[in-house]
């Protein structure tokens, strides 16, 4: 992987996992590795990280719309396909409404069901 990263790109964030149990897992080999190489920075996502969901949502989208059956000649071509698509896409995009609330929320004297404080 460390080779297919052009050598221009000043940081290379890798995101492992979804716990901090990850880390304890790290090898030593592993940890001296990300020493050795500083434009590489390890992030362990945290439990229940919802941001997430909708950066995943966004790539699915895209794969579906641009990706899955496009045939590009170029990487340019291929470029100017996602930003077009992008560009379409923040024409119409709307806000993002969270509609889970825990049961926690309205478990606790004097929270509202619209969430903690």
């Amino acid at each position: 992987m460390h080779f297919a990263v052009p050598g221009g790109v000043a940081q290379v964030c890798y995101r492992c996992g979804q716990s901090v149990e990850h880390l304890q897992q790290l090898t030593d080999e592993v940890v001296e590795w990300f020493e050795e190489h500083p434009r590489w920075t390890l992030h362990c996502t945290p439990k229940h990280a919802s941001w997430l969901n909708q950066i995943e949502c966004a790539f699915s989208d895209l794969q579906r719309c641009v990706l899955a059956r496009g045939s590009f000649r170029s990487k340019d071509e291929l470029r100017d396909k996602v930003h077009a698509y992008l560009w379409w896409h923040n024409e119409r995009a709307e806000p993002f409404e969270w509609t889970y609330r825990p049961a926690s929320w309205s478990a606790i004297p004097g929270k509202t069901s619209d969430g903690p404080d």
